[in-house]
């Protein structure tokens, strides 16, 4: 018999087993990522983006079961994938930057252009300053012993409990805590981390909807697909939010042009105008009242697990 593979909980397999299966196929692509050649610029890249991506899949895994763990153990596991996540970020936002500089155009009423060639040049050369400083093993490479560990823990988690109160206890944390952090990133008035986290908890949710697909499959699908959305909206945001910081950190970066702080006003520029467009969005998803979507889920599960 081949076993399922997929981000999502099979109609016959039980809650338990179809997360331990989950997170376990999520470490082997992370070890597969981590163990891509660090001489090779573009693999190096690719690899960075995957490994944190199954890193934040498998922490919407474990926040979907918290529920039917034991305290500690969420604590440890969610701990050990938001570090080694973390482990990665210095590369990934050396590529995002360079990804970002090219947007940076001239805005409605300055009067010259800035010279963004001249930015990303800069940005090149930091990001492989920064690439010629990992040792042989560096920080990708690093991972791998620990994430074979990793693996060998979460084929041992125990989950108990009606798989019911444990699925949609965890789903119906996600989207409340969404929707309680959308509403506080329009109305904080800070652009920087409040939208983080808000896209943090957006990522929370469709990773979780992905991975009980089952309720209704096409439904399912075109929510997450809509989520999604969603999270590039802030995802993008937030990239033009880290150059806007980085480039008031490292004066470097602009030194010698005639107006050194258009490049971080236009950065903050197109963070605003995403923050906005995804506004709509963000309401639609989070329309209902957080009882109300539990309510409506829990009736699918009823019909999806009869």
């Amino acid at each position: 018999m081949i076993a399922p593979i997929g981000f999502y909980a099979h109609d016959d397999e039980p809650l338990s087993r179809a997360v331990r299966r989950i997170v376990g196929e999520q470490i082997a692509l992370a070890l597969g990522a981590v163990r891509a050649n660090p001489d090779d610029p573009e693999l190096l890249e690719a690899g960075v983006h995957e490994a944190r991506r199954t890193f934040k899949k498998i922490r919407a895994a474990l926040r979907l079961v918290r529920h039917g763990m034991a305290a500690g153990t969420f604590q440890r596991e969610n701990r050990f994938f938001r570090d080694a996540g973390r482990a990665l970020s210095p590369l990934r936002d050396a590529d995002v930057l360079v990804a970002t500089a090219g947007p940076l155009g001239r805005l409605p009423g300055e009067e010259g252009p800035v010279p963004v060639r001249v930015l990303r040049r800069r940005l090149l050369e930091r990001r492989t300053r920064l690439r010629a400083g990992l040792p042989a093993d560096g920080a990708p490479v690093r991972l791998a012993p620990s994430l074979e560990a990793a693996a060998r823990r979460a084929a041992r988690w125990r989950i108990s409990g009606p798989e019911e109160d444990v699925a949609l206890g965890g789903l119906h944390t996600a989207y409340e805590r969404g929707r309680a952090a959308m509403v506080e990133a329009y109305h904080s008035g800070a652009h920087g981390h409040r939208f983080h986290d808000w896209r943090k908890r957006a990522k929370d949710l469709r990773y979780q909807l992905e991975l009980l697909r089952g309720l209704w499959p096409q439904v399912q699908a075109a929510v997450a697909s809509e989520m999604h959305r969603l999270t590039d909206f802030l995802g993008t945001a937030n990239d033009f939010q880290v150059m806007a910081t980085t480039l008031r950190r490292e004066p470097d970066l602009v030194r010698g042009l005639r107006d050194p702080l258009a490049l971080e006003r236009r950065a903050r520029f197109h963070r605003d105008r995403l923050a906005a467009e995804a506004r709509p969005l963000g309401e639609r998803l989070y329309a209902e009242a957080p009882e109300t979507f539990r309510e409506r889920h829990q009736a699918l599960w009823s019909a999806w697990r009869r």
